[in-house]
């Protein structure tokens, strides 16, 4: 016993069970978490820096001792900022941010796939039963020709030409009705391969929908400025080119600012507790890296 099943509920099963939909799904978080993390590369950062040791020094430079032992033991409080890298930190971010947008267009055009296979099942499951149940009427109505020509041919007001012919019908359409009831048994498998298992015994039965068709240009420009894979084409082209901007920035000096504050335990020859504020802004530029 089948269950009837609205067109809009398939659809919504068809995309909660999706692997594919959800793997698009995860893209567009990975690119979204590497969007969050290019950005916290331009904030300063803040670490705190614990150090303690042991020295054994030969000779110790005293005289009766062979060896000299010292501890150290200090922390520091860093806090430092990039002020300039080239454009390094930009770029990387507009890169990334183009391929979180082709991950979501892409996200979008699996989706629009889905929906189009669960209307696709639907309605093949529909159509193939609808071509059932008109050749079973069609296959009645010949029986009931075929006994009443019988009637007749026993009875002398038919010809066996009749006969032969009406029986060649009735032939014709079982081997007709045996290929659509086959075709609707490969409709069902199809249905549910892409419904899922929750919808095993179910049978789509909606056939009558309102649809409203715009002028062709109106479409055909729609069709255009929402042509998906065109979109992800020139995003892509943008995501790398702002990735060959960022390797040419890696060639660029760079500048840092740092400040840090360092209190002084222990160390060799330790009289006091230290403390130091340094203040410095660091240049680097790569001059060869093979």
């Amino acid at each position: 016993t089948y269950q009837k099943v609205k067109l809009i509920d398939v659809v919504l099963e068809t995309l909660a069970h999706s692997d594919l939909l959800k793997s698009a799904r995860e893209k567009v978080i990975q690119f979204e978490i590497k969007v969050d993390d290019a950005i916290a590369n331009t904030y300063p950062t803040l670490d705190f820096e614990y150090s303690y040791g042991r020295t054994q020094e030969d000779p110790s430079g005293e005289d009766g001792k062979k060896y000299k032992f010292f501890h150290d033991k200090n922390y520091r409080i860093v806090l430092r900022q990039n002020i300039y890298s080239g454009g390094a930190n930009e770029y990387e971010i507009k890169s990334v941010g183009k391929k979180l947008e082709v991950a979501q267009n892409q996200y979008r055009i699996v989706l629009e796939e889905e929906i189009k296979k669960a209307i696709k099942a639907y309605f093949g499951v529909v159509f193939a039963n609808r071509t059932v149940i008109v050749n079973e009427r069609n296959m009645k109505k010949l029986n009931k020709i075929l006994q009443i020509v019988t009637t007749k041919y026993d009875n002398g007001a038919a010809s066996i030409a009749d006969l032969t012919s009406i029986k060649a019908s009735v032939a014709n359409a079982m081997t007709k009705l045996v290929k659509v009831k086959s075709k609707f048994i490969e409709s069902i498998r199809f249905y549910e391969y892409i419904v899922g298992g929750n919808f095993d015994k179910t049978l789509p039965y909606e056939k009558d929908f309102e649809v409203t068709i715009n002028k062709f240009d109106d479409l055909f420009d729609r069709a255009i400025d929402r042509n998906r894979n065109l979109f992800n084409y020139y995003k892509s082209i943008e995501a790398e080119v702002f990735k060959a901007k960022n390797n040419e920035a890696l060639f660029k000096p760079k500048l840092d600012f740092e400040v840090s504050y360092k209190k002084i335990f222990d160390k060799e020859d330790f009289e006091e507790r230290e403390d130091a504020l340094n203040t410095k802004v660091k240049m680097t530029y790569n001059i060869f890296n093979g």
